[in-house]
């Protein structure tokens, strides 16, 4: 009994003794281990199963943070948006509370004497004319008298704010004139009668510093006495001359040494117009550039057609040079076209006069008040034209010329 017991000590202790060294044989291999890196690319870690999900799990919280960081940046920058667009919008309604309008009541509208001032509401205060505003003014000055309007200022919204004129007492009379935008200082306008009316109209945006002019009492040009080789300038008009100007110009008689002619000789007929001539218009005298095309010629003192032999190459110049001798309004004048004019002068009217013309063998007519601080520009069949001594410039291009009929 007693071996046994001893046998089983023994035993006991072997198995003791082993799990010791199995012990220790494993704290050496942990010793053994190499140790962790301070350098994170370095660093070693020991590989687990749930390593990856870790990282994952890190990398959305970083995007997660991002998108958070953005909306609220955005926020902030809208509310800085609307905060100031908040304070302009106030900023502009109290602007628009606290800036003066323009004057909308009109000035009186009766104006009599020898001579006075008509001003725009506003004017006489250096403030711009009110909105939807429709003032009359009536002038009236002693009998056997006209009317002598002179522009000393006038700025009105373009097309818009517009000032009639009307040749009587009231605005069923003849119109003498619109007036809109920029009318320069100095500008003249004269009624055949002792009574006038203007009416001022604006609408409800843009307004200006507005106008003032003068008016005085003339005497009628039909009333002085006229005779002789004075007579007979007056009655022709003379270009940039005012009717009234007319009366104290000494009358000279001047040898015609202008005109219209076609420069060029055919067959090879190109040539620049003379230097004192300008140009007006080419032709070739056929009727189309190609070989062999029949003559078309534009006028009979064209001459002979130039050749085609190089289609549109060789063309004659149509060359007009201004003609003091001939420089009157009324008369008999052609068009770069063909198309002949008669037209005749009537000093009565206005500062300058006015020019009534036929077309076409009088089968149309046109009557323009004659305009322009130098007495040289008229309106007639939707056209602007300006003339000198010779010939009349017309805004679409085309020209008219004086004829050796002129006054004829």
């Amino acid at each position: 009994m007693p071996k046994i017991c001893a046998s089983a000590k023994n035993e006991n202790e072997h198995e003791y003794e082993n799990e010791k060294n199995e012990e220790i044989l494993r704290k050496d291999k942990l010793l053994l281990q190499p140790p962790v890196s301070d350098d994170e690319e370095n660093q070693g870690f020991p590989i687990t199963s749930t390593q990856p999900y870790r990282n994952t799990k890190k990398y959305r919280r970083n995007i997660i943070l991002i998108y958070v960081g953005l909306i609220i940046t955005f926020a902030a920058i809208f509310t800085v948006i609307i905060v100031i667009s908040q304070k302009n919008t106030t900023l502009q309604t109290a602007l628009a509370l606290t800036s003066p309008s323009g004057p909308s009541v009109c000035l009186p509208s009766q104006y009599s004497g020898s001579d006075g001032v008509l001003l725009s509401p506003g004017f006489s205060t250096n403030q711009d004319y009110g909105s939807n505003l429709n003032c009359m003014y009536h002038v009236t000055v002693p009998a056997n008298y006209t009317i002598l309007l002179t522009v000393n200022s006038f700025i009105t919204e373009r097309l818009q704010d517009k000032l009639y004129i009307y040749d009587g007492s009231s605005t069923a009379s003849p119109l003498l004139a619109e007036w809109s935008d920029t009318i320069a200082a100095g500008r003249q306008l004269e009624s055949t009668g002792n009574t006038l009316t203007a009416k001022f109209v604006t609408d409800s945006d843009s307004n200006k510093a507005g106008f003032s002019i003068r008016y005085s009492k003339q005497i009628p040009i039909q009333n002085l006495p006229i005779s002789g080789p004075v007579a007979a300038t007056i009655a022709s008009g003379k270009i940039g001359k005012t009717a009234r100007s007319l009366f104290t110009e000494p009358y000279q008689a001047q040898t015609t040494s202008g005109g219209c002619l076609w420069i060029g000789e055919a067959p090879f007929c190109s040539r620049d117009c003379p230097g004192d001539y300008d140009f007006i218009r080419e032709h070739s005298g056929r009727c189309h550039n190609g070989w062999f095309a029949d003559d078309c010629i534009p006028d009979p003192s064209f001459g002979k057609s130039c050749s085609t032999v190089l289609g549109p190459t060789f063309k004659k110049r149509f060359c007009c040079k201004s003609d003091p001798g001939d420089c009157t309004w009324s008369g008999r004048w052609m068009d770069t076209n063909n198309a002949y004019m008669n037209c005749e002068y009537d000093y009565t009217k206005g500062r300058c006069g006015t020019l009534t013309c036929s077309a076409n063998h009088r089968s149309h007519f046109s009557t323009s008040l004659i305009g322009g601080a130098n007495c040289d520009k008229v309106e007639m069949w939707g056209y602007s034209g300006k003339a000198i001594c010779g010939y009349i410039v017309w805004s679409d291009g085309t020209r008219w010329y004086k004829t050796k009929l002129a006054g004829k």
